[in-house]
């Protein structure tokens, strides 16, 4: 049932941009949508697993130590992506760099709410 209401969310997520375009609902629907996979799991748990419980499954999911190297070397990935995409928008639309970047206080909250709620599926 969980797995057919997620196909459904994301067919109504796609017939929805492709009548009405991108918008605030759309978004609050892609967002909806974007947590309906963790239900699913907590429903069918027991038929995936059925000789764990969801606690030991966290526990031996997240026992190993982070990789701090691994951490670092994303991270210079992903800031040497972001400054690549700006610089090469910047210098096709011939604007400053910095100007590309909104670091305005309002803009860091609403980001890191957008971040939390939509989690790692929020693209």
């Amino acid at each position: 049932m969980c797995l057919r209401i997620f196909w459904f969310s994301i067919f109504l997520i796609s017939a929805a941009m492709l009548l009405v375009g991108e918008g605030g609902h759309i978004r609050v629907m892609m967002t909806l949508s974007a947590w309906t996979p963790t239900p699913a799991l907590v429903v069918l748990f027991k038929k995936l697993d059925p000789e764990s419980t969801i606690k030991e499954f966290y526990k031996n999911a997240f026992r190993e130590r982070l990789n701090v190297k691994m951490m670092l070397c994303v991270t210079v990935v992903q800031i040497a992506a972001v400054a690549g995409a700006a610089g090469f928008v910047a210098f096709t639309d011939e604007t400053s760099f910095l100007r590309l970047f909104d670091v305005s206080a309002q803009a860091i909250a609403m980001g890191a709410v957008m971040a939390f709620i939509t989690g790692a599926t929020g693209e």
